[in-house]
């Protein structure tokens, strides 16, 4: 596990080193601070296993919410902030295609919102609750004197 940390730890880094050295094959609509949490979630998943593999449990969940985060904001930032979104309809029924459909750019960008917003909703509302307890017991807790 460990070995595969450190090949991925090295994909994440090496993909972000040529994007910053090269940019000019990226996307002009990403910009490239952006563009960089996508090897970053590779390098951060490497952490995560060598985390895990060296029994770092704490460090290896911590990574995950990392790499959480930076999905998030790949995902939002492509539903919401691309202007050219292209998508395909597929029917297909046991592995063969029946039906395929091009739908509008506008069609595509709406169903990625949707989807996406549904999915920020599902994930982020269930941490509103937390978010206030946590503050109202740091509010409650005198500060700490030294």
């Amino acid at each position: 596990m460990i070995l595969f940390g450190i090949v991925f730890l090295i994909a994440g880094l090496g993909i972000g080193y040529m994007m910053d050295t090269y940019p000019e094959g990226l996307n002009p609509e990403w910009p490239l601070w952006l563009a960089m949490f996508a090897p970053a979630a590779f390098a951060f998943g490497g952490l995560h296993m060598i985390g895990a593999g060296l029994g770092y449990p704490r460090f290896a969940i911590a990574m995950i919410q990392i790499i959480l985060v930076c999905f998030w904001v790949v995902f939002n930032w492509a539903a919401f902030f691309t202007h050219h979104i292209q998508c395909v309809d597929v029917v297909s029924f046991l592995g063969v295609e029946i039906l395929r459909r091009y739908p509008s750019e506008e069609d595509c960008r709406i169903g990625v919102q949707i989807i996406v917003g549904t999915l920020d909703a599902l994930f982020l509302l269930p941490l509103i609750p937390f978010v206030r307890r946590r503050m109202q017991r740091s509010l409650s807790e005198p500060p700490a004197t030294r």
